[in-house]
């Protein structure tokens, strides 16, 4: 591998060599996350590649959403609907 890498060359690069120690630049990844204005470099690789870039492991996937009887949570009765609604009296 000889040149600059792209973002996705770069994911490859490490799938390839599968180092079993990596360690990362912090001053480069300071730079990054300033030009990210403001963005963690962990949520962009995350986002980007759905795995935390120390360990390239998925997390685990999200817990189900809970429905508590529907609604929206939205409307005019002291912020909930679709059940029962207090007020007024």
């Amino acid at each position: 591998m000889n040149g600059p890498l792209g973002l996705p060359g770069l994911r490859q690069a490490l799938k390839v060599l599968k180092p079993a120690q990596l360690q990362w630049d912090s001053t480069a990844i300071t730079q990054t996350e300033r030009e990210l204005e403001g963005v963690s470099f962990e949520s962009w690789w995350r986002e980007l590649f759905s795995e935390d870039y120390r360990t390239f492991t998925s997390p685990p996937p999200s817990p189900p959403s809970r429905n508590w009887g529907g609604g929206t949570a939205t409307g005019g009765t002291g912020g909930f609907t679709g059940g029962l609604s207090f007020g007024g009296y």
